[in-house]
């Protein structure tokens, strides 16, 4: 019985208890329900949910050592058996509802169609350039420009073997996935009121709170676990606690944060594409100060408070100060006509403030005792309480805490 689970779980009989864990965190994530379309997938999914509950209570209480199955009474192994499979039928009931509550609060996050959007914009830049390798060595020949005969070669190499794999893939290349919020999903959100609203909205706190709560996820790092599995195979795990909160918000609020959201992606995208200055790391820094700019000025009009005041702390400023002044010193600003440059040393900064942001963001939160780290605007009862038990709003991870400010302030 005991060598049956071992098999099961594809362990030695000598498997500790960690491998146990571990191996059971590999094929439950292999067998799941919702991620395996196999017919088998859910009963796969219970035998090993019982194999993990029944190894470790035969670990915890016989410490792994070898017995002789005969001298034990063998109703005692039935009845480890029998609890082993109700804790296992629990645990996946938990964890399938769980994942599915948080695959949920992803979705509705925005997160997921964000991700998305980027991946079909990959997708169709690589087939556009592609094409383009494929076309441009033809117009060269036609035109006879005196192009390398081995260049346009290479050219024409690569951009076909592009088209071929792009093609041969067809509609799985094209179609990455289905977007959560379509129109009807749309509708759906902005058409929900609540009949009879007990709260009031913290983001129009003369209204009542008759829209979907405003979801705000926190997160509480308890260890950080590092992995050494071999040779340049290494790993960090994060033991973690997180929340999602709801913070109560109006249909007037859920309108504004809305626009707020639309007025945001278009300024940047105008200011990215049709601003006239050569350097596109100072269209977006301009297309994000314009839109810090136009945001407040629809929050004073309408009255209403913003979603993501959090991210607006000492420590963010300081930053951003430092980040605007390394950037400015290798880029040239040229009056008549209006224009700034940036020089090659551009790419070294970028790459530096993306790996040494959090090092800093550390540094200053350090020397502050943390204080750095507390909004400058203030937060619902719910979130202070949460930020006075060290929860915090995003990973302190390099490029993550350039990029998680960022995708907030724009997407709320």
């Amino acid at each position: 019985m005991r060598k049956e689970y071992y098999d099961i779980l594809n362990l030695k009989s000598s498997a500790s208890e960690d491998e146990i864990k571990q191996a059971y965190r590999i094929l439950a994530k292999k067998y799941h329900p919702d991620v395996n379309p196999d017919p088998d997938a859910h009963q796969r999914f219970l035998e090993i949910s019982e194999a993990c509950e029944y190894l470790l209570e035969d670990l915890k209480r016989y410490k792994g050592k070898i017995y002789d199955q005969d001298e034990v009474d063998p109703a005692y192994f039935e009845e480890m058996r029998r609890v082993a499979r109700e804790r296992a039928q629990e645990r996946a009931r938990q964890r399938v509802e769980k994942d599915r509550k948080e695959k949920q609060e992803y979705q509705e996050s925005g997160l997921q169609d964000f991700v998305l959007l980027t991946n079909y914009l990959g997708r169709f830049a690589l087939f556009a350039l592609c094409v383009f390798l494929l076309v441009v060595p033809v117009i060269l020949t036609l035109y006879d420009t005196g192009a390398s005969f081995i260049g346009r070669g290479i050219m024409m190499l690569a951009g076909g073997l592009g088209v071929y794999f792009i093609l041969k893939a067809g509609k799985r290349y094209f179609v990455a996935g289905k977007f959560y919020y379509n129109f009807q999903q749309i509708k759906k959100v902005f058409s929900y009121t609540d009949p009879d609203p007990q709260e009031q909205c913290f983001y129009s706190p003369r209204l009542k709170a008759d829209s979907r709560p405003y979801k705000l996820g926190m997160l509480k790092i308890k260890d950080i676990k590092l992995k050494n599995y071999g040779l340049g195979q290494h790993g960090v795990a994060f033991d973690q606690n997180s929340v999602t909160l709801n913070i109560p918000r109006s249909h007037h609020a859920l309108v504004v944060h809305s626009l707020l959201i639309v007025s945001k992606i278009a300024i940047l995208f105008y200011c990215i594409f049709f601003l006239d200055i050569s350097s596109v790391l100072w269209r977006v820094i301009i297309g994000l100060m314009l839109s810090v700019i136009v945001s407040r000025f629809i929050l004073f009009l309408t009255g209403t408070k913003s979603t993501v005041s959090f991210l607006v702390t000492t420590g963010l400023m300081i930053r951003i100060v430092i980040w605007l002044f390394t950037i400015l010193l290798v880029s040239y600003i040229q009056l008549e006509p209006f224009d700034i440059y940036t020089s090659d040393n551009i790419y070294g900064v970028i790459v530096f403030m993306l790996f040494f942001d959090s090092f800093l963001d550390q540094f200053l939160s350090f020397i502050s005792r943390k204080r750095f780290r507390v909004p400058w605007f203030r937060q619902h009862p719910v979130i202070e309480s949460h930020l006075e038990k060290k929860y915090q709003f995003g990973y302190d991870m390099p490029v993550l805490s350039v990029l998680y400010p960022v995708y907030k302030w724009i997407l709320g």
